[in-house]
């Protein structure tokens, strides 16, 4: 949850990557997944290996033809080019079906205004994001270029979703209040945002940390969705959030604070995961299935090779977990997941 991009289990936004050349789709049929971790983890799960495939039939009847959801969230591994590419050639054909706007976790919310009047003032695609608040040294702008891009040429409203990472910072270090939780909100779901901050961090944060580190997640993901309401009341048009599989979730992420205001809002939630480092069942969703579903589909990829992120963490942060009571610099969705 701080400043560079990335995943809640693997630490991708360490990590930088070059994006390939989109591919033409082509028609094959859906291949539901057997991976146990994905059948406990969303309502349906389908493999995908390359970009020449289309859009699972499984998310078409989860959008349905004639109305995409109120909010379609689609989350990413931040690093992984096959889910950025997946997800392009999909937002580009369901925003076909009727306009949208889009919510962008990379894109400051503060900085709204500045994005309205680069739109306006017609600058380029990247002084655009530039004004919105996207850091170029932490995500890999040529992943998102894309989206911004398809926004522009086909009208789509842009929002600007995420807390700046010197707000998200001053929440974590309690120099701001902020009671972002939802009322539901139980000591398990803590409990459970908490393991996944550590499992992200390779288990090597102080366990001061991770409190302070929950607080700004939940600050985040409470932006995101009140950013999307905004949009859907402002727009009436279906709202896509662009942002991490860790905000996406419906256990812990953005959902749930949407839920909170909208009970009757239609959300689909999209995660994009690695097959074989599918995220593990917290021991706090045991007892009740409809809590451990994470996503309305999971699609599953083969993973994105790199080097070990927990080795590159321990090199960076050698004194992590002996630093007790110092908040590391985490990084723009860095609980983004």
């Amino acid at each position: 949850m701080s400043q560079k991009p990335r995943s809640l289990v693997l630490l991708s936004c360490l990590l930088l990557v070059q994006a390939c050349a989109l591919q033409p789709i082509k028609s094959v049929p859906d291949r539901l997944s057997d991976e146990p971790a994905a059948a406990g983890a969303a309502r349906i799960s389908v493999r995908v290996d390359s970009a020449a495939e289309p859009m699972p039939t499984a998310l078409r009847s989860l959008v349905g033809d004639d109305r995409i959801p109120d909010f379609l969230l689609l989350g990413e591994v931040h690093d992984h080019p096959l889910h950025h590419r997946l997800r392009l050639d999909w937002l580009t054909k369901l925003s076909a079906l009727q306009p949208v706007a889009i919510a962008m976790e990379q894109f400051d919310h503060e900085r709204q205004s500045d994005l309205d009047a680069a739109r306006k003032r017609g600058d380029s695609v990247r002084d655009l994001a530039g004004a919105a608040g996207f850091r170029f040294n932490g995500w890999d702008w040529t992943f998102y270029e894309p989206v911004v891009r398809l926004a522009l040429e086909r009208g789509n409203l842009l929002f600007a979703a995420n807390l700046s990472v010197e707000q998200a910072r001053a929440i974590a270090r309690g120099s701001v209040t902020d009671e972002s939780a939802p009322t539901d909100w139980s000591a398990a779901d803590q409990s459970a945002m908490e393991g996944e901050i550590d499992r992200g961090h390779c288990g090597m944060l102080p366990a001061a940390a991770l409190g302070p580190m929950a607080r700004a997640q939940l600050a985040r993901d409470a932006t995101m969705a009140t950013v999307m309401l905004r949009a859907r009341r402002e727009s009436g048009l279906p709202v896509v959030l662009i942002a991490g599989n860790g905000h996406v979730r419906r256990d812990l992420g953005v959902p749930r604070h949407l839920l909170a205001q909208m009970p009757a809002a239609r959300i689909i939630s999209v995660g994009f995961l690695e097959r074989g480092q599918v995220e593990p069942i917290a021991q706090a969703d045991a007892g009740s299935p409809e809590a451990a579903i994470r996503y309305d589909l999971a699609v599953l990829t083969p993973p994105h090779q790199r080097p070990d992120p927990c080795e590159m963490f321990r090199q960076s942060h050698p004194r992590s977990k002996t630093s007790a009571g110092v908040l590391p610099n985490a990084a723009p969705g860095a609980e983004s997941k």
